[in-house]
């Protein structure tokens, strides 16, 4: 699976992401770095990659709409990057990231929420 990693999503999840062994990209590898939301999601569902972003409103699935590769939302007690690395390691330990296509997921520090989309709209 390859995922694109928001801004706010440092080094150190992109390193905890590859060796679980995820395909990923930074948006500063992708060139765009400091883009509009829109742009960042146009990118993501034409390169077919599960977005993992900090960003809320990309839970907003009424203007990002299906059929889309994914987006894991995650909200962590702390935007610090160990709060965020800690959360991302806890998704990993209970998730295969694969479920999560055309799935919006919200995971925070106490739980993982799955909204799935029908199979209809996949991509």
């Amino acid at each position: 699976m390859r995922i694109l990693l928001d801004e706010h999503l440092g080094l150190l999840s992109q390193e905890l992401l590859n060796k679980a062994g995820y395909d990923t990209q930074r948006v500063y590898a992708a060139g765009i770095a400091g883009a509009s939301d829109e742009e960042v999601w146009k990118y993501a569902c034409a390169e077919g990659m599960l977005l993992i972003t900090l960003d809320t409103d990309f839970s907003d699935f009424r203007r990002y709409t299906p059929p889309f590769p994914g987006v894991l939302l995650l909200r962590s007690h702390s935007n610090s990057a160990f709060a965020i690395n800690e959360l991302l390691t806890q998704v990993l330990r209970q998730y295969n990231l694969e479920e999560f296509r055309n799935c919006l997921v919200v995971s925070d520090n106490n739980k993982t929420r799955i909204r799935r989309f029908p199979e209809s709209l996949s991509p």
